[in-house]
């Protein structure tokens, strides 16, 4: 909803309760939460209390489409939007951070270099801020730090794409991730009403999950 934060909010808590029933893998334990808790709350109280990073995950795109000409919409909007998985004022204020800095509004603020991002939304913008004041490859620079690799990744891509910085065509070749292509999302910039199938998701989420736990149990065997 273009003029109106708590309908546009409203709108991202339906798809969200939706989404909770795929089963996605990796999902943070607050917007878990938050998802299925919207299946019975309006969207200004099914967020949890935490200060985790869904809500800055999320908020680039914010950036994106409003740009630097209105920055107290744009935040109104983000703020409405992280409420709904995230009330601490630790993760809103992410969000912000992370919206400003993707229209163009702000300039990275690093500091020394970070170690170890976590799961904590302000150690999380201190190596999204590292790595976009960075000279080269700033994803790659940001991932580096180890850590919630993938979140910053997410974050610093995000930032990257609404500024005019894509990946090269080259890195995106190489993912391979369906039914959420990089053609597909492609195809999503200019239908906004695209949707994946949702058994193809279900599968896919499946898939990953099992991956990851393959990977897990394979640790704790001697290596070969």
């Amino acid at each position: 909803e273009p003029d109106d934060p708590d309908r546009c909010a409203d709108a991202f808590r339906r798809r969200l309760r939706r989404w909770v029933l795929l089963g996605p893998p990796g999902v943070g334990l607050a917007t878990l939460r938050a998802g299925w808790r919207a299946w019975r709350l309006p969207a200004d109280r099914c967020g949890v209390r935490s200060a985790g990073n869904g809500a800055a995950m999320r908020a680039a795109i914010f950036g994106a489409w409003f740009g630097p000409d209105d920055p107290a919409r744009l935040e109104r909007f983000v703020r409405a939007n992280a409420r709904v998985t995230h009330t601490d004022d630790r993760a809103i204020e992410a969000a912000v951070r992370v919206a400003r800095l993707a229209a163009g509004l702000d300039e990275p603020r690093p500091g020394e270099r970070p170690s170890d991002p976590s799961g904590f939304a302000p150690r999380t913008m201190e190596a999204v801020e590292w790595g976009l004041a960075s000279a080269g490859d700033r994803i790659a620079n940001a991932v580096a730090l180890g850590g919630d690799t993938d979140t910053v990744a997410a974050i610093v891509g995000g930032i990257e794409g609404a500024l005019g910085r894509p990946p090269s065509p080259e890195r995106l070749a190489g993912i391979v991730d369906r039914p959420r292509s990089p053609n597909w999302l492609r195809g999503l910039a200019e239908d906004r009403s695209r949707e994946p199938i949702a058994v193809l998701l279900l599968v896919r989420n499946a898939v990953v999950v099992g991956i990851v736990l393959f990977h897990g149990f394979r640790r704790l065997l001697p290596p070969y």
